[in-house]
């Protein structure tokens, strides 16, 4: 079991996510040095989760570490299936097999996608 640095974590980011739209985006998590820290071979784990805490969302499949970030990319089938509305989410980086870092978390509003041409 990994110990975990950061109750709350090293960010708070809101997101909003369109229903059947790509979602992507980068972390870049640096150290007390400024120096970026390389994920190449964390284990990255992050999930939506509904307030009530009866569902939850994994999206650790879709997150991917190197030495620059981590991003995260996930597909619009995957956005698809996701409930309109408010929900929490959180990331953490396991790191090395036994320190796991809560890098960011949040409120998470997904919401209906419009066509621009009005279609």
């Amino acid at each position: 079991m990994a110990t975990t640095i950061g109750r709350k974590g090293l960010a708070d980011v809101n997101l909003v996510i369109p229903q059947g739209a790509s979602m992507t985006f980068a972390v870049i998590h640096k150290d007390a040095a400024g120096e970026v820290v390389d994920h190449t071979a964390s284990d990255i784990r992050m999930a939506l989760q509904s307030k009530d805490g009866k569902d939850t969302y994994d999206m650790s499949e879709y997150c991917t570490g190197d030495d620059e970030s981590i991003t995260v990319d996930v597909p619009p089938h995957v956005t698809a299936e996701l409930p309109k509305g408010k929900l929490v989410w959180d990331m953490f980086a396991e790191m090395d097999g036994d320190v796991s870092i809560r890098l960011a978390y949040g409120n998470a509003t997904v919401v209906d996608t419009y066509a621009l041409d009005g279609e």
